[in-house]
């Protein structure tokens, strides 16, 4: 899926890539295995994770007020911070955060999201 440019306002193509980020957490999860140790082991399963939970951050924080505000289930700062936390370092992410992420966030997310879509 190509993520259009200048998509503020768009929440509808924005929770749309969301979920396009989820699956294809779920699609390394399925490549790789979902094997905590095989995923501490293998630095391009974690490059891969890493990546999606980025492209996630970002599109999250391009979301409108409107939407995140009438959604607070969904914790959008945690999820943009987790995108600055892994695109510039302002600290380690731990790997076993990462993991939980994948395993046990993500999921719920894109069920969220999901939902969303189905009320946009």
């Amino acid at each position: 899926m190509k993520r259009e440019r200048n998509t503020k306002g768009n929440d509808r193509l924005l929770i749309e890539t969301i979920i396009y980020y989820c699956d294809e957490i779920a699609g390394n999860m399925d490549y790789y295995g979902k094997d905590e140790i095989k995923f501490m082991e293998d630095r391009h399963f974690q490059r891969d994770c890493a990546f999606c939970i980025a492209q996630i951050g970002e599109t999250a924080g391009d979301l409108s007020e409107e939407l995140t505000y009438k959604h607070p289930e969904i914790i959008w700062r945690d999820i943009i911070g987790t995108r600055n936390i892994i695109n510039h370092g302002y600290g380690v992410i731990k790997l076993n955060t990462v993991w939980a992420i994948v395993t046990e966030d993500v999921p719920v997310l894109k069920a969220a999201c999901e939902k969303i879509l189905n009320d946009l």
